[in-house]
């Protein structure tokens, strides 16, 4: 194999090593992300369930207003107390910092990518160069 096939694969190499750890470094980004919505989303799930106990025990709930033996609560409760806004709010502050940590990110990656490019293209032109000689 040649000289410069051995440059393009260490820089190949290099290259998917780099990716991998980027690849690494969202995914954890992601989950942590998912990890500091769930606290919000929790604290809906036990509202809705105290309102739902608070509702079948104020009234005898007819057959049609329950689901699976659980009281419904109207969609208008999701309003009350601002409750729906201010969690889709929390939520859309997550994703937010997500994206723009991945477009950092992904922006950075590939400057490193035309950086490695650019380096192996010398190194190539290099070898090339003291082979003529």
């Amino acid at each position: 194999m040649s000289q410069v096939s051995h440059i393009t694969k260490r820089y190949r190499r290099e290259l998917a090593a780099r990716e991998a750890m980027v690849e690494y470094t969202l995914k954890k980004a992601h989950t942590h992300m998912l990890a500091s919505i769930q606290p919000y989303l929790n604290k809906l799930y036990r509202e809705i369930e105290a309102a739902q106990i608070r509702l079948a025990s104020e009234s005898d709930a007819e057959p049609s207003e329950e689901e699976d033996g659980e009281a419904k609560i109207p969609l208008s409760w999701l309003y009350e107390g601002n409750r729906l806004p201010s969690l889709l709010s929390q939520i859309e502050e997550q994703i937010k910092r997500f994206e723009e940590a991945t477009k950092i990110t992904a922006g950075h990656m590939a400057h490193v990518g035309k950086q490695l490019g650019s380096q192996a293209a010398q190194e190539q032109v290099k070898t090339i160069r003291e082979g003529e000689q």
